[in-house]
């Protein structure tokens, strides 16, 4: 019974995690854009989402507390301007995270979903 519960709370932690990436990538997708829109604003600041070093760390954990890192937008601290080449780069990057996230979580529901129908 002990290794049941441990496999469903494992369960639950990945798709916490998957979750909390899907949503850091949807604001990574905000900032970005945002970026690209004031590519010619003087004065503009370019904004990120870095939370890869956070998700690292929750992975490398392995606790129920793993995936409540808390991803914010924040002003780029080097004053680069902003590279529209960069941009969609990162834009790319973050898709790329974005689709195989949401992929992994239908998955996982769909495996469920065959389990709990017996098939």
């Amino acid at each position: 019974m002990a290794r049941r519960v441990l496999i469903l709370a494992s369960m639950n932690d990945v798709t916490l995690l998957l979750n909390r990436i899907l949503d850091a990538t949807a604001l990574r997708g905000q900032a970005l854009a945002s970026n690209i829109a004031n590519v010619n604003t003087p004065g503009y600041q370019r904004r990120d989402v870095s939370f890869i070093n956070e998700l690292k760390s929750a992975v490398q954990k392995r606790t129920p507390e793993a995936g409540q890192f808390n991803p914010t937008i924040k002003k780029d601290s080097s004053a680069s301007p902003v590279s529209l080449e960069r941009e969609f780069a990162a834009m790319s990057e973050n898709q790329l995270l974005y689709v195989t996230s949401a992929d992994l979580l239908s998955r996982k529901y769909a495996r469920l979903q065959r389990a709990i129908k017996g098939n």
